[in-house]
């Protein structure tokens, strides 16, 4: 059984907490993997990182981007929680599948295709290497197509 989320801590729009202070919520064995993931976004894929308000489901969450307003991925961090999103359309989809990098359970979380209208958030747990790797993979696929959308590549 899967444990239930823990409470957020900043859910409230007015009162945006510093990156530090959302870093600090994190286990001590999870900080060097957000460290790795971010690393990755800012330095790999070239994503500028900013804390962005997705209401009170998520509340504050580090974002990355690419042109400042055209969104890569994002980074949850609650206590002792590091999971990653992506937002996705059916566009995406064959692409993610056929990637060699991206673990089956990550491809799976695509699999009710039936029920993706046009965009699908999906989240995925960012607790090993390979699982950050793969997140990565789909990040770099969502940055691909935001550059194509804008004639660039």
């Amino acid at each position: 059984m899967k444990a239930a989320k823990p409470k957020n801590p900043y859910k409230r729009k007015q009162e945006p907490p510093l990156f530090s202070e959302m870093y600090e919520l994190l286990r001590d064995d999870q900080k060097p993997k957000l460290e790795l993931v971010r690393d990755l976004l800012m330095h790999e894929l070239d994503c500028s990182e900013d804390l962005y308000y997705y209401g009170t489901t998520w509340g504050w969450v580090p974002r990355y981007s690419i042109r400042r307003n055209k969104v890569v991925a994002a980074i949850h961090l609650l206590p002792g929680l590091l999971e990653g999103s992506v937002s996705l359309s059916t566009l995406h989809l064959e692409s993610v599948r056929n990637e060699p990098g991206i673990l089956d359970a990550h491809k799976a979380a695509l699999s009710d295709d039936a029920n993706f209208a046009v965009t699908k958030w999906i989240t995925l747990e960012l607790d090993t290497e390979k699982q950050i790797r793969s997140f990565i993979e789909i990040a770099r696929i969502k940055k691909r197509f935001l550059l194509e959308g804008s004639g660039e590549s």
